[in-house]
């Protein structure tokens, strides 16, 4: 079989996180795999120092014909029989490319809740007949696909990935905080993701303010793109000297080592890859009740609590610090789900088999 992964992603994120994950997993299943990748981006640079075989194409917008007809040369010359699009730009552009080629099958991955447009172009990208399959990260993507019109028999729930070996229990804990100045009686309640309205932050630090009223020793480590421009409402709320606010890193495993307990303040998601590598990492985790984050936080490994609401993650959390063996509980409850249903190695057995019942259909 000869797979041909496109992402049209300039930056980095958990979802290009994910396609790399894969390809790699592929390549080392001796899986005949290309991943095309926008020019001068962030995957193409990994994808590269990994030894995939990559090949960049400057991906523009939806329905980029110059693309399209790239990605159609370029399955023609080399006889794929599989195109996997991971992000909604190269969805549009390899469905043109499906279209102008006449591969075999063409799969889509869908990692958003954000709701689709309702005109003719976005009803065509998601209800097209060219697209043999989904691949819906958890069950509320999925719904929203079947509630769009997409026949409910070609979409398929298969999770983000983790790599288990990347984030393990022998993480050194006191490095890991001490490079960020966090002692050793100190609690770091954390959240890892880019800064956005939907990320939810804002009621993360009232949580904040509520929480270090009761145990003033407590952290609130904020790591992502645009966190460091939250200071501003840290110091309105009085939390300057709770609060780190740590940028874009890649050093995700370390960062995870200095963390406590693990928060998904989320107004909206798919599915929080972070979440995920959180419960690698044996971390409880307080998640809030939308989209995916109930596939990933049940009561067995964290808590859920409504979205939008300061107070209740505030009592989540202090469920937490105030009941330590409960926390421990959780996060070894947690990464043993991640052991069971999230592992690289399971995901990608879980996408080789859809690529096959694609092709054999």
């Amino acid at each position: 079989m000869k797979i041909l992964e496109v992402s049209d992603s300039r930056t980095w994120s958990g979802g290009t996180q994910q396609v790399l994950l894969l390809c790699q997993e592929l390549s080392r299943r001796e899986e005949d795999v290309t991943l095309v990748t926008n020019t001068e981006s962030e995957l193409e640079k990994r994808g590269v120092a990994s030894g995939l075989k990559v090949k960049p194409i400057r991906m523009r917008q939806d329905y980029d014909l110059l693309a399209a007809w790239k990605i159609r040369d370029l399955i023609i010359k080399e006889k794929f029989d599989l195109i996997h699009a991971h992000h909604p730009t190269a969805h549009a552009i390899s469905l043109l490319a499906a279209k102008l080629s006449g591969i075999p099958s063409l799969i889509v991955t869908r990692r958003v809740i954000f709701k689709m447009k309702n005109n003719p172009f976005s009803k065509w990208k998601y209800q097209s007949f060219r697209i043999n399959r989904y691949v819906a990260v958890c069950q509320a993507v999925k719904r929203l696909l079947e509630d769009y019109g997409v026949n409910h028999g070609r979409v398929e729930v298969i999770p983000s990935a983790v790599d288990l070996l990347r984030f393990n229990l022998s993480q050194d804990k006191e490095t890991a905080r001490k490079r960020w100045g966090i002692l050793k009686e100190d609690i770091v309640v954390g959240t890892v993701g880019n800064n956005g309205w939907f990320k939810g932050y804002t009621y993360l630090l009232q949580a904040a303010r509520i929480v270090t009223g009761k145990h003033p020793r407590t952290k609130f480590f904020f790591c992502g793109k645009g966190t460091e421009q939250m200071l501003i409402q840290a110091e309105e709320l009085g939390l300057e000297k709770n609060v780190i606010l740590s940028g874009f890193r890649t050093d995700i495993p370390d960062i995870l080592a200095c963390f406590d307990i693990f928060v998904l303040p989320s107004l909206q998601e798919g599915i929080a890859t972070a979440g995920i590598e959180a419960m690698a990492s044996s971390l409880p985790l307080i998640g809030t009740q939308v989209g995916g984050i109930p596939d990933i936080v049940s009561k067995e490994n964290g808590l859920l609590v409504p979205r939008g609401n300061s107070q209740a993650l505030a009592e989540a959390i202090l469920k937490l610090l105030e009941n330590p063996i409960l926390a421990k509980n959780l996060g070894l409850a947690g990464r043993k789900m991640a052991e069971q249903r999230f592992s690289k190695e399971k995901v990608a057995s879980q996408i080789l088999e859809l690529y096959q019942d694609s092709l054999n259909r």
